[in-house]
C-alpha cells in the first residue's frame, strides 16, 4: 500500500499524547508512563504511528532495549522490542480486524523495528481492549515456530456501570459477609489526595514482596512512586484501608477514560485475619462507581498463571477478560546465536537460566540453584497452599486441596514423605510416599503439577526425586494407581519402568523396581496426576 506514512516519537514529544486523543487507550499507552518505565525499567521508549493521511491508523507503544545490557551478551550488538509492565500494546483507529491496511501498516512496523536492529519483540496485550487483534498480521514467527500470539489466561474486572446491589451481588457470599465484617470491626477506607501515607504504603508493599517471593523488578521505592505520580498526576490515586490509626493495607490505582486499574497493593500481614485488601478493593469500586468510570480492573494471576491470587479475585466478580502476550522473533539467525551464547557463558559460570520458557530466551535470568527438591515442612505450609489451589483433581484426589490440608500436612510428623519441587522458591509440583505409617513396606506414589506448567518435564523431575528418597528410605520398590484415560501419566509411568501389575477400585495399579540398577530415562515426557491411595 503506497501513501503510509510512518512516524517516531520519543516520550518527550508532545505529539505522542496527541496520537492517544484518537483511540481508547489506557494509562500504560501514555508519554508520562513511559518516561517513568524509561527511568525504572531501562530502555528507551517509542511510539510508532503508521496511518495512511486519511482514515486509518496505527500506533504501538514500545521499549528499545539494548542486548549489551545482558551481562553475559555485553559485547553484542543490537535490540530487542519490549513493552512497560501492565497492560500496553498496539492502538489502532478508522479499521476493522482483517482490514488490508492492518497487512501494510503491520510491514510497515516490523521494517522499523528492523531498522532499529531489533532481533526481537515482546508485548503484554491489554485485556478489556483486546488490543491483539491489531497485531495479528504481523509478519515475523514466534520463538521455535510457535504462534506469536499466545493467551495465557484470563483477568477479573468489576462492572462498574451496574446499580451498587448489582455489583456487590457479583461477589461471592462469603466475600460479602468478610467485608461487612471488617466495616463493624471498624476498618475504613480514604483516598490520600495528598499523599501523606506514601511512605506507609511503600513499606507494607515491599513487605508484600517479600512475603510473596516476587521478582526483584517489583521492588519499587518511594521516590519511584512519586515519580509515577509526577508523570500521570490525577489519573493515580492512592487509597489507605485503616482501624484505629493503623494502616492496615494500600494501594495505587490508576484511572485512565473510564478503565480503573489495581496498579499495586500492599497489606500489613498482622491485619491478615481480617483480609483488609477486600474492603480497600470494594471501596474503590464504589469510589469509580460514583466518578462515572466503567470498569475496575483486578487483574489476573501472578505471570498469567489460573493460581490461589487469581481464585482470590474472581470472589469480586463473573467479569472475565482473555490475556495475551505476543512473541516475535524478527532476525532468527541472530537470536539463535544469541541464545546459544547466553546459555554457553552462563554454564561456564556455573549457572542455569531460572526460567527456560522466558522470551527472548537471551535475557532469561540465571541462578546457582536449579529447580529444587524439598522435603516439605511446618515452614512450607504457603507453598502447600498455593499449589493445592492450583492443582487439576480430575485424576488426582489423595485428599482434599485445601488449607487446612495444607496446614495438617505441613505439619505431618509421621514416616510418610510429602514433597515440592520448587522454581526460584516457587512451588511448581507437588509428591507424597505415603503408606509408611500404616506399616506397609511399600509406599503408594503421587505427584501433581500445577496447571499452567505441566508438560515441560516436571513431572519426571519429582518422581526421579521420589524414587531417590525412596531407595535412601529402604524402600526396595514404590507403587501408585492410574486412572485408565490419564494416557499422559501412564505414558510417563513407563517410560520410567514402572510395569502393570493389576486393577484396584476401578484404577491401574503400577509398581516400579528401585534397585540400582533401574535408571530413570532421559527427561522428556511431562507431567500428570495419579492417584496414589495405598489399598
Amino acid at each position: 500500500m503506497s501513501g503510509l506514512q510512518v512516524e517516531v516519537l520519543r516520550s518527550s514529544d508532545a505529539l505522542w499524547d496527541e496520537q492517544l486523543r484518537f483511540v481508547t487507550g489506557d494509562v500504560y499507552h501514555r508519554s508520562g508512563y513511559h518516561r517513568y518505565a524509561e527511568a525504572t525499567e531501562g530502555g528507551t521508549a517509542y511510539l510508532a504511528v503508521i496511518h495512511d493521511g486519511q482514515r486509518a491508523g496505527l500506533i504501538w507503544p514500545y521499549l528499545l532495549r539494548p542486548i549489551a545490557d545482558v551481562e553475559e551478551l555485553a559485547d553484542r550488538a543490537g535490540f530487542d522490542i519490549d513493552s512497560v509492565y501492565g497492560y500496553p500494546g498496539p492502538l489502532a483507529w478508522g479499521v476493522l480486524p482483517g482490514d488490508p491496511f492492518l497487512r501494510h501498516a503491520s510491514g510497515a512496523l516490523v521494517a522499523l523495528w528492523r531498522e532499529q536492529g531489533a532481533v526481537t519483540a515482546f508485548t503484554r496485550f491489554h485485556p478489556i481492549l483486546s488490543n491483539e487483534r491489531w497485531a495479528e498480521q504481523l509478519d515475523a514467527s514466534g520463538p521455535d515456530g510457535s504462534p506469536p500470539i499466545e493467551q495465557l489466561g484470563e483477568t477479573v474486572g468489576i462492572d462498574l456501570r451496574q446499580e451498587d446491589a448489582s455489583a456487590i451481588g457479583g461477589y461471592s457470599k462469603t466475600l460479602r459477609q468478610e467485608i461487612a465484617s471488617a466495616r463493624r470491626a471498624g476498618f475504613f477506607t480514604r483516598l490520600d489526595e495528598v499523599w501523606s501515607s506514601l511512605g506507609v504504603f511503600t513499606t507494607l508493599y515491599r513487605a508484600t514482596m517479600m512475603r510473596t517471593r516476587a521478582a526483584e523488578s517489583y521492588f519499587y521505592h518511594e521516590e519511584d512512586f512519586r515519580a509515577l505520580k509526577m508523570e500521570l498526576g490525577e489519573e493515580l490515586h492512592l487509597f489507605v484501608t485503616e482501624m484505629n490509626g493503623r494502616t492496615a493495607a494500600a494501594g495505587l490505582f490508576t484511572e485512565h477514560q473510564g478503565i480503573v486499574q489495581a496498579h499495586l497493593v500492599g497489606t500489613d500481614d498482622e491485619f491478615r485475619a481480617w483480609s483488609p485488601l477486600k474492603l480497600l478493593l470494594d471501596d474503590v469500586r464504589s469510589w469509580a462507581s460514583e466518578r462515572g468510570d466503567e470498569v475496575l480492573h483486578l487483574g489476573g494471576g501472578r505471570g498469567g498463571r489460573d493460581d490461589s491470587l487469581l481464585a482470590f479475585k474472581r470472589r469480586f466478580s463473573p467479569l472475565r477478560f482473555k490475556f495475551a502476550v505476543g512473541r516475535w522473533v524478527l532476525d532468527p539467525v541472530v537470536y539463535a546465536d544469541l541464545t546459544h551464547a547466553h546459555r554457553t557463558r552462563a554454564q561456564a559460570a556455573g549457572r542455569v537460566l531460572a526460567d527456560r520458557t522466558y522470551f527472548p530466551s537471551h535475557r532469561a535470568a540465571t541462578t546457582d540453584d536449579d529447580v529444587v527438591f524439598r522435603v516439605v515442612t511446618p515452614e512450607h505450609e504457603a507453598e502447600l497452599a498455593e499449589i493445592f489451589s492450583d492443582i487439576d483433581d480430575s485424576f488426582f484426589r489423595p485428599h482434599p486441596f485445601t488449607r487446612e490440608e495444607a496446614r495438617r500436612i505441613a505439619n505431618h510428623a509421621g514416616k510418610d514423605m510429602y514433597a515440592l519441587l520448587l522454581d526460584r522458591s516457587e512451588p511448581i509440583a507437588y509428591g507424597m510416599l505415603r503408606g509408611w505409617d500404616e506399616g506397609y513396606a511399600t509406599p503408594a506414589l503421587g505427584i501433581a503439577v500445577r496447571r499452567p506448567l505441566r508438560r515441560r518435564g516436571y513431572g519426571r523431575q519429582m518422581m526421579e526425586h521420589l524414587h531417590s528418597e525412596a531407595r535412601r528410605r529402604g524402600a526396595q520398590q514404590v507403587r501408585l494407581r492410574v486412572h485408565p484415560q490419564n494416557l499422559a501419566a501412564r505414558s510417563l509411568y513407563e517410560s520410567l519402568g514402572y510395569v502393570h501389575i493389576g486393577e484396584d477400585r476401578g484404577e491401574l495399579v503400577m509398581v516400579l523396581s528401585l534397585d540400582e540398577t533401574s535408571s530413570p530415562r532421559e527427561r522428556s515426557v511431562p507431567v500428570a496426576g495419579s492417584g496414589p491411595e495405598h489399598p
